[in-house]
């Protein structure tokens, strides 16, 4: 893992649902998700919310989810594994 891995999806519709699944081996990573144009604040943080997210996406553009690793464990040159899945479970 890097400082910081970043990954984009575009969200093609207001109301479309998502699920977001972040497991880790360590716990010292977690993800940010970003909103469009939302310049740094995440409209949810995985630490915060078991590291799971399933909600209805605000509006259509592109999201971002944003990998970090805890400083401490950066220093102390751990790698850090992890698995993210994102998927779109609107109903058809």
């Amino acid at each position: 893992m890097h400082k910081k891995d970043k990954y984009d999806f575009t969200a093609s519709q207001p109301k479309e649902k998502i699920r977001v699944t972040f497991k880790r081996i360590i716990n010292s990573s977690s993800y940010h998700l970003m909103a469009p144009n939302s310049y740094g604040a995440a409209m949810q943080i995985g630490d915060t919310h078991d590291n799971n997210f399933s909600g209805n996406i605000a509006k259509s553009g592109i999201y971002s989810i944003r990998v970090s690793q805890m400083k401490s464990a950066t220093r102390k040159g751990t790698n850090v594994s992890f698995m993210l899945t994102m998927s779109d479970i609107s109903p058809k």
